[in-house]
């Protein structure tokens, strides 16, 4: 679940920001991960567009263990 997610995220030293604590949240999204994905930290890329056309990116690495 998040939590135990949120408490690893905080032993890593990466070049990433850390994880935003967990709350209630109604506007959670979720993905599924290709097929074949090698084990250790990956990129995940992120683009949203807010309803005035502003976009936003994002990169936050993953752990697949």
């Amino acid at each position: 679940d998040y939590q135990q997610m949120y408490d690893r995220d905080k032993e890593l030293k990466t070049p990433y920001r850390a994880l935003p604590a967990p709350i209630d949240s109604p506007h959670l999204w979720e993905a599924k991960l290709p097929a074949g994905l090698p084990k250790g930290m990956l990129p995940i890329h992120v683009r949203t567009t807010d309803m005035f056309g502003q976009v936003y990116l994002a990169t936050r690495g993953i752990t697949l263990r």
